[in-house]
């Protein structure tokens, strides 16, 4: 069975939207804000804007994708982070903001953050809302996110994953080395594929097991940044689907690699993910930016 994807038209980029209106797996891009970092990360995301820009054009010649609107390199820079939602204002993210930079540099669990959009670390922002059109989709890759939530701060996790229950929770904390490796050096990360996922989840699973049984080395520590953990729970959620169903033109959306710069994500989604995501609305909070 091939899913043919709808072709959702231009809609108005000033829709207010509240945090109400969320939904289970809508991605939240966050704009870039007044201050240091931020403008940095906008800056430095110009090379990846380019290489994402030209391997959709070379795709759309060989009508592998079909483009909808190109975002201008100023536009699609300007956004320079990334979250999910699980449902009606419930956000899930790692986000450097989320604790402090020594927090993030001893790996102590902190940067992994989930609830309400008044919290502190996201007053004062903008974010740009696409929702995923794929109902089977979404419910995987929320199904994805939440289950490395569990894993990390819950104890005898009781999910629908039965491998989660019993096990002491792992922590997750912002990657800023994975971050910094892709940043700068461009580096993606390793293909995927449902596998990978799966060995994935059995390594997690395995460094529980030796920290349990006393192995103060085990690594223990799940490590995201942003874009790269919503595109890991979206390919995740991909690779289980396709295993039964064929969606066309996804592969050319999301990728074959998670860690890709929000600028990179955003630009495939606005520009070729028409079939699967459609733009929802803009989110602002109240309140001074942190």
């Amino acid at each position: 069975m091939t899913f043919r994807p709808r072709m959702n038209a231009r809609t108005d980029l000033n829709r207010p939207l509240l945090p109400a209106g969320l939904a289970g797996g809508d991605i939240l891009f966050k704009h870039a804000s007044d201050g240091w970092i931020s403008q940095r990360i906008r800056k430095g995301q110009a090379p990846h804007y380019q290489e994402a820009k030209q391997a959709l054009l070379e795709a759309a010649s060989k009508g592998e994708v079909e483009l909808q609107r190109m975002p201008a390199e100023a536009e699609a820079t300007d956004i320079t982070h990334v979250a999910v939602a699980a449902g009606p204002d419930d956000v899930l993210e790692f986000d450097e903001g989320g604790a402090s930079k020594w927090e993030i540099v001893t790996k102590s669990g902190r940067g992994f953050v989930r609830g309400r959009m008044n919290m502190e670390s996201r007053l004062g922002k903008k974010y740009e809302v696409y929702q995923c059109t794929h109902d089977g989709l979404w419910q995987k890759a929320i199904d994805k996110a939440a289950l490395v939530w569990d894993l990390t701060h819950v104890t005898n996790a009781g999910t629908q994953q039965d491998k989660v229950q019993d096990k002491t929770p792992l922590t997750g904390s912002y990657g800023l080395k994975k971050m910094l490796n892709t940043a700068i050096l461009r580096k993606r990360g390793p293909d995927v594929s449902l596998k990978y996922f799966e060995t994935t989840l059995d390594d997690w699973l395995k460094a529980a097991d030796k920290r349990n049984q006393g192995d103060r080395f085990a690594n223990t520590n799940i490590q995201f940044f942003c874009s790269q953990f919503v595109l890991f729970c979206y390919l995740w959620a991909a690779a289980e689907l396709q295993q039964s169903e064929k969606l066309g033109g996804l592969d050319y959306i999301l990728g074959g690699k998670a860690s890709v710069s929000p600028t990179e994500l955003y630009t495939r989604i606005k520009s070729a993910g028409g079939g699967f995501f459609r733009y929802k609305g803009t989110l602002k909070t109240e309140g001074p930016a942190r």
